[in-house]
C-alpha cells in the first residue's frame, strides 16, 4: 500500500519567502537649504513616513527574529519599519518633490527583514536635527504624511563657500596656472575639501 504524504511548508521559510517579495525604501534628497542666517550647500534631508497606523507588512515578516526580541526593541523597530516608504509611495513622493520644488528624491533599498534601527540611529545621539514638516505645507496632496530631518553640521555655508572659491582663484593666479575652471567646478572642489578634510577658509578679523 502506497501512502501519499502531504508536504506543509515550514513557517520560517514561508516568512522568508514573503520577506523577499516586499520592497521598502529609505528616501533622501541632497539640496541647498536656505535658513535665516545663510544658505547651506549639499544638505542631506532624510524623508520618512509620519504617523503610519499599520506597517506595510506584518512585523514578524519585516523584523528579524521579531518574537525573540525584548519588547522595548520591538517597539523601536516597529516604529522604524513604519517610517519606510513602499515603492508606490516613493514614486508619488518623487513626482511631487520634482514638480513642486524641483528637488530630486533618491532612495536606499531596505534589506528585509531588518535587523537594526535605521532612523535616528544610536550613533546620532550627539547630533541635533532640524525638521521639515513637508506634509504640513500648503498644497501637499499625497495620501500619506511625510516629514524630513537634517543637520547642517557637515554642510558648508555660502560665506565659507564664497571665500573658498576666491581662495582657489587667487591660489591659481599666484601659481601662474592659467586654467579655466567654471565656478561650479571650483565650488565642487571647495565642497569636497570641506566634506572630506573639514577645512574651510575663514576671513581674518
Amino acid at each position: 500500500m502506497i501512502r501519499h504524504l502531504r508536504v506543509i511548508e515550514g513557517g520560517k521559510y514561508k516568512k522568508r519567502a514573503r520577506a523577499t517579495e516586499i520592497r521598502l525604501y529609505k528616501p533622501y534628497s541632497v539640496t541647498n537649504l536656505l535658513t535665516e542666517d545663510a544658505v547651506y550647500h549639499n544638505v542631506k534631508i532624510t524623508w520618512y513616513c509620519l504617523e503610519r497606523k499599520n506597517p506595510p507588512a506584518p512585523y514578524e515578516v519585516l523584523i528579524d527574529n521579531y518574537f525573540s526580541l525584548p519588547r522595548k526593541l520591538q517597539k523601536v523597530l516597529e516604529l522604524d519599519v513604519k517610517r519606510y516608504l513602499t515603492g508606490g509611495e516613493l514614486k508619488m513622493l518623487k513626482l511631487y518633490m520634482e514638480s513642486r520644488y524641483d528637488i530630486e528624491v533618491l532612495a536606499d533599498h531596505v534589506e528585509i527583514p531588518v535587523t537594526r534601527k535605521a532612523f535616528f540611529s544610536d550613533n546620532d545621539r550627539a547630533v541635533v536635527y532640524d525638521f521639515l514638516e513637508l506634509s504640513e505645507k500648503e498644497g501637499y496632496d499625497l495620501p500619506f504624511k511625510v516629514w524630513g530631518y537634517y543637520t547642517t553640521d557637515n554642510a558648508i555655508a555660502t560665506p565659507s563657500l564664497e571665500r573658498g572659491v576666491h581662495f582657489l582663484i587667487k591660489a591659481l593666479e599666484y601659481l601662474g596656472i592659467d586654467a579655466k575652471y567654471s565656478r561650479e567646478e571650483l565650488e565642487r572642489v571647495v565642497g569636497y575639501i570641506f566634506e572630506r578634510e573639514l577645512l574651510y577658509v575663514k576671513k581674518k578679523d
